[in-house]
């Protein structure tokens, strides 16, 4: 399952996609709002449901919760929104911070009662209690976020969509800080799933979002930090490798 080529396949590239695509959710702060489609003003992200032997996890950027809890701090009904794509939107009240670094741009958090959540056509990211393997050049990378300008507002609620990519390297940092997946070179390619199809959006709203390598399991082994340009073509993500975040949801300060 791991050979590059494979992912040429429609159905393999649809396999992929739903497993992937079950770990990851959009992640958003909400604010009534008059003035905007729908009544309310959306800041966030996307985010990964992750579970170790030591706890369950919402990871997700730093900057993406750090907005959170900006625009949370200034509204009326003091929430997250976590939209799903099957079970519409969960409140977590009195989320709690595990652990943040802005260098690093991760965050890591949880809420009370999150042992019995149980989100449909979502599933937490089982993982071992030591690191995956770090994501190395030349490998094959996947992932999917929710971009903001794929949210839409009709028939009275606001659709989430979802966008996926595929890369068949990725370039790592000298430090190994850092993972680059450059659609601009013509080395990797995104999709997305839209039922309004835009012949160009922005990736504002895929920070958070996981990154899985493609080996004989699908690991994961990132973040993502950021996206710049417009799938399918001309854009590019950064990401911080997976594994400066300890079972605990503690961060490994640099």
């Amino acid at each position: 399952m791991c050979a590059a080529q494979k992912i040429k396949k429609a159905e393999t590239r649809l396999e992929f996609m739903q497993i992937i695509r079950r770990h990851c959710v959009p992640l958003h702060a909400v604010a009534i709002d008059r003035e905007t489609a729908g009544g309310l003003k959306y800041t966030g992200g996307s985010a990964l449901l992750w579970e170790t032997m030591e706890g369950r996890f919402f990871v997700t950027a730093c900057h993406v919760w750090r907005g959170l809890m900006a625009l949370v701090e200034k509204s009326v009904g003091k929430y997250i929104l976590v939209r799903y794509d099957m079970e519409g939107i969960l409140r977590i009240v009195t989320p709690i911070l595990i652990d943040e670094c802005e260098e690093l741009d991760l965050a890591v958090f949880t809420f009370d009662g999150i042992d019995d959540f149980h989100p449909q056509g979502k599933a937490f990211l089982r993982t071992l209690n030591w690191p995956t393997a770090p994501a190395q050049s030349g490998e094959m990378i996947v992932g999917c976020g929710y971009p903001g300008d794929a949210r839409f507002y009709r028939n009275g609620q606001w659709e989430q969509q979802i966008v996926f990519w595929a890369h068949k390297h990725c370039t790592v940092s000298n430090s190994g800080r850092r993972l680059l997946l450059d659609g601009q070179t013509g080395k990797g390619r995104a999709s997305y799933f839209t039922s309004a199809r835009p012949k160009k959006f922005g990736l504002a709203g895929i920070s958070g979002a996981p990154l899985f390598v493609l080996r004989d399991t699908l690991d994961w082994v990132g973040i993502v930090r950021s996206g710049s340009g417009g799938p399918p073509n001309d854009y590019s993500i950064q990401a911080t490798p997976s594994g400066f975040i300890g079972p605990d949801g503690r961060i490994l300060k640099v």
